[in-house]
């Protein structure tokens, strides 16, 4: 899938960049935590995608993980950025760190780790200071340099591309929808559930999801949105009536709950993320009044995730 989508975005004239590079198998403590996986299972099962999407798709670059792996930061680690990626699979771009992973920039230098993002005044400091004292070989930076150098001679942008700013939002967003509708999945419909009865005039919409969609995830996961429709209004957009009485719960619940909990800017909320809202608990007043008074109920629910933490076993898959 990796090599089919590299060459499908580097056919265009645009570079990619695979990640994680090896062994990033969990997102809580993905800075510190070390992956101790057998030489057999890193050839087998980690190294496998990335070992086809090289050889069968050249990627532009390649960004390494934040873990450790066997116990060396892996944009530290010599055997895997050079002696396997570089020489055994035949990688020709650059390769870059995510963002301040790793610890020893002139360790980086030495492995192959070209390109430090977003890069700090300490480690050009310290890097500086190793080709002074003799420690780190300028050669090893000229490599870094020339890796870089050739991603940027090869770049549209360099050869003077004429682009139009301008793409086809309208056309675009179809085939993302198209996609989307594609790919979703029906697990289960007992008993017939879906689609439902033409005689279905009021439905009983249940969980907080179904008033406020989560269209992406958090950190990198998520994606800049033109729009956004939830549950309730697809229902109600193709002519089902969502009930008055439940709704009005959940949607006054949502709002009181965002206004104790304001969303913070960007890079506050990716390290202090505010907290989800908790799922409301509807009382045996609504859901008897909505047994009586609507035809069915629906029952949404939904959970966010994304970069940096895992999901929680406790109100969340449970």
């Amino acid at each position: 899938m990796t090599s089919a989508l590299v060459n499908g975005i580097q056919s265009n004239g645009v570079g990619t960049s695979i990640k994680h590079f090896v062994a990033n198998n969990q997102e809580t403590n993905r800075n510190t935590v070390n992956t101790i996986v057998s030489e057999r299972a890193l050839r087998e099962i980690y190294l496998k995608g990335f070992e086809i999407a090289v050889k069968k798709s050249q990627p532009w670059t390649v960004m390494s993980s934040y873990n450790l792996l066997n116990g060396t930061y892996t944009s530290q680690e010599y055997d895997l950025l050079t002696t396997i990626l570089r020489k055994e699979w035949g990688f020709k771009g650059l390769v870059m760190t995510d963002w301040f992973g790793g610890k020893d920039p002139v360790a980086q230098m030495k492995a192959g780790n070209d390109l430090l993002m977003p890069g700090t005044p300490n480690q050009t400091k310290a890097i500086i200071e190793s080709v002074k004292n003799g420690t780190l070989d300028e050669k090893v930076l000229d490599e870094n340099c020339e890796r870089i150098l050739k991603i940027l001679f090869q770049s549209p942008s360099y050869i003077n591309y004429k682009f139009s700013d301008k793409p086809d939002l309208t056309k675009h967003a179809e085939i993302s929808k198209m996609v989307a509708e594609d790919g979703m999945v029906l697990l289960k419909d007992n008993d017939n559930a879906l689609p439902f009865a033409k005689n279905v005039h009021s439905i009983a919409l249940f969980g907080i999801n179904g008033y406020e969609l989560i269209a992406g995830g958090t950190g990198s996961g998520d994606v800049n949105k033109a729009y956004s429709v939830s549950l309730a209004q697809g229902l109600t957009n193709a002519g089902y009536a969502v009930a008055g009485s439940v709704k009005n719960v959940y949607t006054n619940y949502l709002k009181e709950e965002h206004a104790r909990h304001p969303k913070k800017n960007f890079f506050a909320e990716f390290m202090n993320p505010t907290p989800p809202v908790k799922e409301y608990v509807a009382d045996e007043t609504l859901l008897n009044s909505a047994a009586g008074n609507d035809d069915i109920a629906v029952i949404s629910i939904g959970r966010n995730a994304g970069e940096g933490r895992d999901r929680k076993i406790e109100d969340d898959f449970n």
